[in-house]
């Protein structure tokens, strides 16, 4: 039996696509971690200015503000 792995692999990226299309991740721009929307922590307080931002997990830089 053979496996062919580059094959395998972009079978398994095709499925994975449907569940992880751009619109559902937070890309971090300072080190590229990947984050999927449902599951970011919104951090700071809601105001005039929304002060609502994400951070990302790996690095704790800010990934972008919350919408």
């Amino acid at each position: 039996m053979t496996l062919h792995s580059k094959g395998t692999a972009v079978a398994i990226l095709k499925r994975l696509k449907r569940f992880f299309t751009p619109s559902k991740l937070y890309c971090c721009p300072h080190c590229g971690y990947m984050l999927p929307k449902d599951e970011a922590v919104i951090s700071g307080w809601d105001s005039q200015q929304s002060l609502c931002h994400i951070h990302c997990p790996k690095c704790g830089k800010t990934i972008t503000h919350a919408p």
